[in-house]
């Protein structure tokens, strides 16, 4: 068994995975194995070209897959979060809703031939968190983030690859839809940026949304379960969420009166 310490990891999930296995169970055998080969196939196609040169560990796990760096260097970390985002949009233009969620702490890591086995205080409390988003997406969480130590986290920060929970207008108050049970510290998480992975306009996004599975399953009714639905609307809102705070912010650093603004020490023309 290989421990790791304080060292950074992912879980990618496949969303609404149950309900895909369920359905594929009331075919013929040779039908149902067909579609999860399709599945997989796909998906892993995608992860490889992520895995080169990304100096990371990838792990197919039962449904899904980790991610993990091989020690605490927390430059790890703004590679699991790129890797992350780009698979999600990969992901979504085949058709297969991912989440994924990001953190710090320990692992044990056992591979018998019989299989991947995870454990440790940090594998708990990542299961916990990431199989209670309720959208497609990705969130990183940090439980010991300080908000000074970690120059990658402000970096990936303001490259715009996370951004946090904020009322932008009164009208505009996205509430993470994060199922109860899980208590976050405020300072201590940050989501995926949608808008940089998905410089998509609003139509065709919220096509690709609601056309989860329809290249795996096509016409198979898949979407129509409540459960699903519900996420599809939660992850529209997000997406919208990410297209108003980039609106947002361009109306502050673009517009005709704020074409001279202090950033910093530095003040300069936008």
């Amino acid at each position: 068994m290989k421990v790791y310490n304080n060292i950074y990891f992912a879980y990618v999930d496949i969303l609404g995975y149950k309900n895909f296995e369920n359905k594929i169970n009331s075919y013929p055998k040779e039908t149902s194995e067909h579609f999860l080969n399709s599945l997989f196939s796909q998906l892993e196609g995608n992860i490889k070209l992520l895995q080169t040169n990304s100096g990371l560990i990838w792990r197919r796990y039962g449904d899904g897959y980790v991610i993990l760096s091989t020690d605490d260097n927390v430059l790890a970390l703004s590679e699991i979060v790129k890797k992350s985002s780009r698979l999600i949009a990969f992901a979504l233009n085949i058709s297969i809703p991912l989440r994924i969620a990001i953190t710090q702490g320990n692992l044990n890591i056992d591979e018998p031939e019989q299989g991947l086995q995870i454990s440790g205080t940090g594998w708990i409390n990542l299961l916990k968190l990431e199989s209670s988003l309720n959208w497609m997406g990705g969130i990183l969480y940090l439980p010991n983030y300080d908000g000074t130590h970690q120059p990658t986290v402000q970096s990936l920060i303001s490259a715009t690859n996370l951004i946090k929970r904020q009322n932008i207008t009164k009208e505009i108050n996205f509430i993470p839809q994060i199922k109860a049970g899980v208590n976050l510290h405020i300072d201590k998480y940050w989501f995926l940026n949608w808008y940089k992975i998905f410089k998509q306009p609003k139509s065709q996004l919220d096509t690709s949304i609601n056309n989860w599975w329809s290249q795996i399953l096509p016409h198979r009714g898949l979407n129509d379960c409540e459960e699903v639905q519900n996420k599809q609307i939660n992850t529209i809102e997000f997406a919208d969420y990410c297209r108003a705070l980039l609106e947002a912010c361009e109306l502050v650093f673009f517009s005709e009166i704020d074409r001279n603004i202090m950033i910093g020490e530095i003040q300069g023309s936008v």
